[in-house]
């Protein structure tokens, strides 16, 4: 999600203060020398930031390992804009001045950290690319339909035809799993 979401209209609903920051390396259930302290830094209605919090649900992780920052698009934090000059999100610090924002990239991130959830992409290198080429198919058909429906404002028709799409990437989707 980009400034240019927040131009057209869209207003993030208020969220829950923060978790508590904490430093990994003390953190019962995560392994990661060398990396002192992770932000995720989001605005809590975007779709690319519902998957990486699914996928910190999914592994385990906890608001207190990963804290989450919710932020105004329309004044990013300094120290987000200087990971992300984009000011997109989400966007995670690993440590000041150093992280990402893509959201596939952190929740691969997320999923090289050693948690108390099942792996996201599997074990094997070939279970790997099945689920990432699945991941890929899923935003084609699932990301449009939901952006279609954040930009309609309104625009019955435009809204009706977003969520055709949205039911035609069930429907799909419900295919897939079942093979």
């Amino acid at each position: 999600c980009t400034p240019e979401l927040f131009q057209r209209g869209y207003r993030p609903k208020k969220a829950p203060a923060p978790g508590t920051f904490a430093r990994l390396r003390n953190a019962p259930d995560m392994s990661l020398q060398g990396v002192p302290i992770l932000k995720l830094y989001l605005i809590p209605t975007c779709p690319f930031v519902q998957r990486v919090l699914i996928a910190m649900h999914l592994r385990g992780i906890s608001k207190d390992t990963l804290e989450n920052v919710e932020i105004d698009l329309s004044h990013p934090p300094q120290a987000m804009l200087a990971i992300s000059p984009s000011g997109s999100v989400p966007t995670i610090e690993i440590e000041p001045e150093n992280g990402f924002n893509e959201s596939l990239l952190i929740m691969e991130f997320l999923d090289s950290l050693k948690s108390g959830g099942a792996k996201l992409f599997g074990e094997s290198p070939l279970t790997v690319a099945q689920r990432k080429m699945l991941l890929e198919r899923g935003n084609a058909q699932f990301l449009g339909a939901l952006q279609q429906i954040l930009y309609s404002q309104g625009n019955m028709n435009a809204l009706r035809k977003a969520f055709r799409a949205f039911a035609d990437g069930c429907g799909w989707l419900e295919a897939e799993l079942k093979r």
